[in-house]
């Protein structure tokens, strides 16, 4: 089964593409864009292969300094 999730990110001021390059260097990840306006500063999609590797990844992810908050929108079809 893949599982396949769009990831947002609210980062610090001035940390987005910082956050964006650390994002870039995870295997999880298939793309990651800085966002100009709106209520995230970077946006992501990660391709895992099960809930609990995405679990993992949320856990790594949430120790990145300079992210201010982060929601997972997991999508359902294939």
């Amino acid at each position: 089964m893949t599982i396949k999730v769009l990831f947002t990110v609210k980062a610090h001021e001035g940390h987005a593409k910082k956050i964006r390059d650390a994002l870039r260097a995870q295997e999880e990840v298939l793309e990651a864009h800085t966002v100009r306006d709106g209520k995230f500063d970077v946006i992501a999609w990660i391709r895992v292969s099960s809930l609990d590797k995405y679990r993992a990844f949320i856990e790594h992810i949430a120790e990145m300094p300079d992210i201010d908050d982060f929601e997972s929108f997991i999508t359902v079809d294939e």
